[in-house]
């Protein structure tokens, strides 16, 4: 009897121990699955921000527009089969090179640019209509002169004209944390004036005094008598610039 209650107790004692050092085991595999967990979390010792995440709660907005005008207005448009449309509302879309078209409250149509010869846009009163067409024969590198639809601003000796252009810039790619950044896509206007000179050449400028007079040539002294004579003359002002243009036809 005390042999057999002493092997109970022996095998008491084992169950005991494997029990604690089962529970040890299973401790420690918890441990060690949550130090994994931590160092994924926060990156190893070594490169800390390995595992790290970033968000961005940042707001896309858009500024600028792809239109040239902020809504319909009355015009003309005259297509190159000959049709010519003047009862719609029309907008350009410089952006798609489309001549937008509204026919009805709910119905409108869009034309490609090389479909259509001329554009006339009528923005409202005490404003001149807006005229684009080609211009044949014009020398130049420039490609989008030879074939796009172009805004006449002045037609003389000296002809001013403008190429109508939006770019479209996307929002730069930037984190934020707080939720308050506002970051913005853009349409960007970057149309460009062009003076033509008697023997078709054309010539990109600014509305200044130097470029002006840089692009006509022989010319560029008048221009500089001009502004002497008529000292108010400002030649960012489309036109003041017209005035002084067709002040050149004179001499």
């Amino acid at each position: 009897m005390n042999l057999t209650k002493k092997m109970h107790q022996l095998a008491t004692t084992s169950l005991v121990l494997l029990g604690l050092a089962g529970g040890n085991t299973l401790q420690a595999q918890k441990t060690s699955a949550q130090e994994l967990q931590a160092q994924g979390s926060i990156g190893s010792l070594s490169n800390p921000s390995s595992a790290l995440r970033s968000f961005d709660f940042s707001t896309i907005g858009l500024k600028g527009s792809p239109l040239l005008l902020p809504g319909w207005v009355p015009g003309e448009v005259t297509l190159q089969s000959g049709r010519q449309l003047k009862t719609e509302l029309f907008n350009y879309d410089v952006f798609a090179r489309q001549i937008t078209v509204k026919r009805s409250a709910t119905d409108s149509i869009r034309y490609q640019l090389e479909t259509v010869k001329l554009l006339i846009l009528r923005p409202g009163e005490g404003m001149l209509p807006l005229r684009f067409e080609r211009i044949p024969g014009l020398i130049t590198e420039e490609t989008a002169l030879k074939i796009d639809l172009l805004r006449l601003v002045y037609q003389g000796t000296y002809s001013l004209v403008q190429l109508p252009l939006r770019t479209f810039i996307k929002a730069p790619v930037k984190q934020s944390y707080d939720g308050l950044n506002e970051l913005n896509h853009e349409y960007r206007d970057e149309s460009a004036y062009y003076l033509i000179r008697p023997d078709r050449t054309a010539e990109r400028v600014k509305l200044t005094r130097k470029s002006l007079v840089r692009a006509l040539k022989e010319k560029g002294p008048l221009l500089e008598n001009f502004l002497k004579v008529n000292p108010a003359t400002n030649l960012a002002n489309e036109d003041d610039t017209v005035r002084a243009l067709a002040a050149l036809n004179q001499n």
